[in-house]
């Protein structure tokens, strides 16, 4: 999906100005102090998408799995997100705002979607050691393998895990500590 496919996608959702929406007799698509709040989220919504987007789809493909889920994700995180600007304060705190809606959004397919074999990805050969890494990430509890791709993938301090993850701090530090202790017990036992 091509940037403006996605952003203009997000706007319809949010504005409800997809097709087979009517406006009421006179009014304008813009007008009043509402444009320029939709103008500032506009352009924001954009620089964030551009900047953060591909990393979006990353954290999403691997606590998920699945590419496709993963882009749905991001697109309803975006969406969110621009829906929720007026509440933000800053760029920061929607950055966070992203994270979470995608972790929300992940979490939610998970609970969805059918339990996959944990170990199937372990099962089979592995070649690299980053495929060994991959499948102890994958063997991992939700909240650990979280944790571990928000400070690895999104390269979060702990204290922005927490917040991403909607937990305190020393919750976060836990998942971290005892993520890297299994993905370190995989590793060893492989090499």
């Amino acid at each position: 999906m091509t940037r403006l496919a996605g952003l203009a996608g997000a706007r319809a959702a949010i504005r409800g100005t997809g097709p087979g929406h009517r406006k009421a007799a006179g009014t304008t698509a813009r007008s009043g102090p509402r444009h320029q709040r939709t103008d500032d989220a506009d352009e924001a919504l954009a620089t964030l998408y551009d900047a953060h987007y591909r990393g979006i789809i990353q954290l999403a493909a691997v606590l998920t799995d699945d590419i496709a889920v993963a882009e749905e994700i991001a697109q309803a995180a975006f969406a969110a997100t621009y829906a929720a600007w007026r509440t933000l304060r800053d760029g920061d705190q929607a950055v966070v705002y992203l994270l979470r809606a995608v972790i929300r959004g992940c979490r939610s397919h998970r609970t969805r979607s059918e339990p996959a074999s944990r170990g199937a990805a372990a099962a089979s050969s592995l070649a690299t050691a980053g495929d060994v890494l991959m499948a102890a990430l994958r063997g991992l509890p939700a909240r650990q393998r979280e944790a571990l791709t928000l400070r690895c993938l999104a390269g979060l301090a702990d204290a922005d895990v927490a917040a991403a993850m909607g937990t305190g701090l020393s919750a976060a530090r836990r998942y971290l500590l005892q993520g890297m202790a299994s993905v370190q017990a995989a590793a060893d036992l492989h090499s």
